[in-house]
């Protein structure tokens, strides 16, 4: 009768457990970690594998291969941004992400010189880039970019007062036109 009972609630609790994990918010496992950036995490990591974070920038190291996902403004609102090095191509991947309401002359996604970037997006996602006073959505003084989309889901990419969607050179304060590699693959969906 004893086993019968402690098996009882063996059982009992383990499908406790189980149904406590199934109903637990999905934003407790969209954490940053590894290859994954979490625009939403109010404590990331000093790093991950391919990228660094201090001062509310994601750096993404060259010849990383990171997915990028969440909201800066959620839970709370935050200056969250990304920024890429120079060097071999890296290769980012947006999943839904929305990054939006950067400090003027700071761009959501700025390329450094001489970065190499292929940047896309996952099927049927929505990803939006905002940028603040003087900056571009995607903003570059130098650094090539190729973007990738699939055959549904979107990027847009809006630049701040006097900004842009492109590039954008901060010391002069004017606009100049986008500058894409020579033959960049530009999806319709942007």
């Amino acid at each position: 009768m004893n086993v019968r009972r402690n098996s009882f609630l063996f059982y009992t609790a383990l499908l406790a457990l189980a149904v406590g994990v199934c109903v637990l918010p999905t934003a407790a496992w969209a954490l940053s970690a590894g290859t994954t950036i979490d625009m939403s995490d109010p404590n990331p990591p000093p790093s991950g594998t391919g990228w660094t974070y201090a001062g509310d920038v994601y750096t993404i190291q060259s010849g990383a291969d990171v997915m990028v996902t969440g909201d800066n403004q959620l839970p709370n609102p935050s200056q969250r941004r990304i920024s890429v090095t120079a060097g071999p191509m890296a290769t980012i991947t947006l999943d839904g992400v929305s990054i939006t309401g950067p400090d003027d002359f700071q761009s959501p996604l700025l390329l450094n010189s001489g970065a190499n970037v292929t940047l896309k997006w996952t099927e049927g996602t929505t990803n939006t880039l905002t940028a603040s006073f003087f900056c571009a959505g995607i903003q570059t003084t130098g650094a090539a970019l190729e973007i990738v989309g699939p055959d549904s889901g979107s990027l847009t990419a809006k630049g701040g007062t006097n900004g842009g969607a492109g590039t954008h050179d901060p010391d002069q304060h004017s606009q100049r036109p986008p500058q894409f590699p020579p033959h960049p693959v530009l999806s319709p969906h942007l």
